[in-house]
């Protein structure tokens, strides 16, 4: 009997101590902002979601996809370049090397609030033809005359009566380098085009953005017979930082790229328009996004209090599981 009653309270704590891990889960407790979290099968049970590693950029690289982890950093010396890709942190991004969002390809961002590319100036083709690429803003008019300048990029006006999370959101469903994107500047013959500047996405609780170049790339040519293109839009740069804040943004350039000038004085090609950077305080309000890994929610769940009930529920597990060792050693004795 001595023996079974032993074996009764070994296997009432260990049932207590499983249990009781349930009980106090993250998922009972609620968690704190800046965590990803998973939907459940059935689409209705959330639970935290803390598989992401820790990731050190220590090696000049190229991303093929967004860059996602729990603290990233980018290391000095280190040049990333993310070609249209962006980057999701559940706690804090720190760039201390530089980042380089890439070029765009020839053709128009019409959803896009980057700037839109300059226009050409050229005697071999008309102005329609010679014009920069759009975005939300039309591209700078191209021109067909020694005496008239290329038209110069813009940048779009953002909305004013959207709410912030709603427009992320429908950035990132639409994917977010149609939004972010910058257009370049139409090529000639034997005139290379001028590329416009992706953007980039820093989603992230604590932002440090360090450098940050989304320039478009300067117009090219002599005016030699070949005609001169245009400058490329800049991109815009997004950072939507949680509770932890953004530690400035001051080495972030978003410029466009500048047209050139013909031999003797004649008429410029086109600047590029400027892209622009556009900050989220996503710590006020409960702010969520689409993620790799489900949702990142930034502002945290109210903590769920325990009830009774569930307690009372978790009382009579830990009985029954306790109790069928004795009965089993009853039975023996």
């Amino acid at each position: 009997m001595l023996k079974s009653i032993r074996l009764a309270i070994l296997f009432f704590t260990v049932s207590l101590l499983i249990i009781a891990s349930g009980m106090f889960s993250m998922e009972n407790v609620g968690f704190p902002g800046n965590v990803p979290v998973v939907k459940g099968v059935d689409n209705t049970q959330i639970r935290a979601n803390y598989s992401l590693p820790n990731i050190y950029v220590n090696a000049s690289e190229t991303l093929h996809s967004n860059l996602t982890g729990n603290n990233i950093t980018i290391e000095s010396g280190v040049v990333l370049t993310t070609d249209g890709w962006n980057i999701f942190a559940n706690n804090m991004f720190e760039n201390l090397g530089k980042i380089i969002t890439g070029t765009t390809p020839p053709k128009n961002y019409t959803r896009s609030y980057g700037g839109s590319g300059g226009g050409a100036q050229s005697q071999a083709e008309n102005a329609g033809q010679s014009a920069g690429f759009s975005t939300i803003a039309p591209g700078g008019m191209g021109s067909s005359s020694n005496s008239q300048n290329g038209g110069n990029g813009a940048t779009p006006q953002l909305p004013s009566n959207v709410n912030d999370s709603v427009m992320f959101k429908t950035w990132y469903s639409g994917d977010l380098s149609n939004f972010l994107s910058g257009a370049g500047a139409e090529q000639l013959p034997s005139l290379s085009y001028s590329g416009g500047a992706y953007g980039l996405a820093i989603v992230a609780g604590k932002i440090f953005p360090g450098q940050i170049d989304a320039m478009g790339a300067n117009g090219s040519g002599t005016g030699s017979g070949l005609g001169l293109i245009g400058g490329g839009g800049g991109g815009v740069i997004l950072i939507a930082y949680g509770s932890g804040g953004l530690n400035t943004h001051d080495q972030c350039n978003v410029s466009g790229g500048h047209g050139v000038s013909g031999i003797n004085g004649q008429a410029y090609s086109g600047n590029g328009g400027m892209g622009q950077i556009i900050q989220f305080n996503i710590s006020r309000g409960n702010f969520t996004i689409p993620h790799l890994y489900g949702l990142i929610v930034f502002s945290g769940l109210p903590t769920k209090p325990l009830k009774w009930s569930n307690i009372s529920v978790y009382l009579a597990g830990i009985a029954t599981v306790a109790l069928i060792p004795v009965y089993y050693w009853k039975r023996r004795d």
